[in-house]
Order: structure tokens, then sequence, then C-alpha cells
């Protein structure tokens, strides 16, 4: 592998984990929630975008569904399934706080992660999916390796520009007011556990549709690719290191 092979890998997989780090960062060091679970909604986006966009089963193929939509398709189906898993897993967990908060997180994701290793009905348990819907940027004029990597890193500065938009805005500083001060937040009559669940579902869309530019690229997804690693090594080192401060102010 030549050096600027190596050089755009790690720009494309750099930015593609960069938007759970800014996901995170929302959640934890802007909403006070610690989320071990990330890898949870990253698998969601990357399944649901495979599952989209695969042929149907056949021959010895042990999947259920398949529904051979185009590329676009399967990557919008990525961002809502990310959000609804937020939302499922979300709305129970989010009156804990602090270590329960994250325990609980974690508990949902290697849940999920078993689900996926032995449902074959799924997404062919152990073995996954493989030869998924790659888009060709070589119809855009340009390499396939420059073509993801550019958009890695679109996606990585289109989430970073969002949640900087949104936490400047008046429900940004909603945010900050049921970070620091719950009781005095409800006192004015926010609704905190709400406030905390948007901000939730809003920072998980984003990964998911991280999830699905991973998959584009492998072209596989299988349990073995979306451990608890992804999450401790990609993740939330970096929230808990910066805690209060902001990654995506400009």
């Amino acid at each position: 592998m030549t050096i600027y092979a190596i050089i755009i890998a790690t720009l494309t997989f750099g930015a593609i984990f960069s938007v759970l780090t800014l996901s995170l960062n929302l959640q934890y060091a802007r909403g006070g929630m610690i989320n071990f679970g990330t890898v949870a909604y990253f698998a969601a986006g990357a399944y649901a975008y495979a599952i989209f966009t695969q042929e149907p089963p056949s021959g010895l193929d042990q999947y259920r569904f398949g529904f051979d939509m185009p590329w676009y398709v399967g990557f919008l189906a990525a961002g809502v399934a990310s959000l609804l898993f937020a939302l499922v897993t979300g709305w129970p967990t989010l009156r804990l706080r602090g270590e329960y908060l994250a325990l609980t997180t974690f508990a949902f994701a290697e849940v999920f992660h078993s689900l996926l290793l032995n449902e074959r009905r799924i997404g062919n348990g152990s073995v996954g999916l493989a030869n998924v819907e790659r888009p060709d940027p070589t119809t855009l004029g340009m390499s396939d390796t420059v073509g993801y990597a550019l958009a890695a890193v679109v996606l990585m500065l289109v989430t970073a520009f969002v949640f900087n938009r949104l936490l400047k805005s008046p429900f940004g500083r909603t945010i900050d007011a049921v970070h620091d001060d719950e009781i005095a937040a409800q006192a004015v009559g926010k609704d905190d556990a709400r406030i905390r669940l948007q901000v939730f579902i809003i920072s998980a869309i984003p990964i998911g549709f991280a999830g699905a530019l991973y998959a584009m690229i492998t072209t596989l997804v299988a349990p073995a690719m979306f451990t608890a690693e992804v999450t401790f090594l990609f993740g939330s080192p970096s929230c808990l290191l910066v805690k209060r401060q902001s990654l995506v102010r400009f």
C-alpha cells in the first residue's frame, strides 16, 4: 500500500469515526449523558443500509429481508433506523444518570450485538451481509477512494455545522440550562426528560449515516465489525477528555 493510499484511508475512516465523536460530544459534553452504546446506532445504520439495498435472499442465504432499493434510499433508511433505535433505548433509560446510564446503554449495545450475531434471519448471523451496494464515484469524475474520502469529510463537516448551529440556537441554550442545573430548568417550565431524549435522538441520526457510509466502503456488514471497541476507541475517550468543552465551535 502506498503512502497516498494510507493517507486517503486514514482521512476516510478518521472522518467517519469523527462523526461518532461529534455525536458523543453533543450527548455528553453538552447534554450530560454518558453513552457507552454508540456502536449499536452505528451498526443499526450500517445494517439498515445493507438490508434496504441488498437483493432478496436466494440459495443458501438465511436472511429474510432484502429490498434491492437504490443506495440513497438505504442511506436515508440508515438515519431513520438509528433514530428509532435511539428512541427505543433512550426513552426508558434517560432518567438514569452517570455510570448507571453508561452501563445501561452499554447493555443495550451488547444485546443488539448478540441479536445480530445469533439471529440469522436479520443479517445472516455471524457471516453478515456481503456485496453491499457501493455507489460508483467515478461517474462524478473522481477516483473511487477520493470519492469516498470526500463523502466522509463532507458528512463530518455537515454534522459539525448542524450541531454548531443547534447549540447556538435557543434549543442549545436550553440544553445548557438542563445540563447546568436541572432543578432550575424545571422551575422555569423546561421538561428535562424530553430535552434529553431529543438530544439523544438528534445525535444518533448522523451516526446512522456514518454507518451507511462505512457499509458502502467495506461492502460488508457483520457483527464482528461492530463490537464495543468502536465506542471506547473512537468516541468515549475524546468526550471524557473535553467534558464541558464543545468540539463543534468554528
